[in-house]
């Protein structure tokens, strides 16, 4: 499943990386599918980030069966183990990369709701400077 593009400063909290190490991959070409969006300014694949190893890799699809189930009943039970913890690892990781994606979303969020409260607070005491 292919996740949407970041905004850099989200791309970099994903990441935990500073927004500035972002703009100089982006700007030495290391995101081939960046793209600028004039509402949401650059735009990073998560695809890109995984290439470039910012972000844990997408677990690969298993082809064919797994050792364990090509023995039958008298599989080694050591592979049957090798497979059951592959799989566990393989969920870790997925949920760990949705969740560092949506960690970045809310940081994101958070950043927007902080500076419009900012910028409230200033209207706030502009209004109170008039009525003085």
């Amino acid at each position: 499943m292919e996740r949407p593009p970041l905004p850099q400063r989200e791309a970099a909290a994903a990441c935990g990386v500073s927004l500035s190490t972002i703009r100089r991959h982006r700007e030495a070409g290391r995101f081939p599918g960046a793209q600028r969006d004039p509402a949401r300014g650059w735009l990073i694949p998560v695809e890109d980030l995984r290439a470039l190893l910012l972000l844990p890799p997408a677990p690969a699809p298993r082809e064919g069966k797994p050792p364990a189930a090509r023995g039958g009943a008298g599989a080694d039970p050591v592979d049957q183990e090798t497979d059951r913890m592959i799989k566990k690892v393989q969920r870790v990781l997925d949920r760990q990369s949705e969740h560092t994606i949506a960690l970045a979303g809310h940081t994101a969020a958070l950043d927007r709701l902080e500076k419009g409260q900012e910028e409230l607070l200033s209207l706030l005491r502009q209004l109170q400077d008039r009525e003085r």
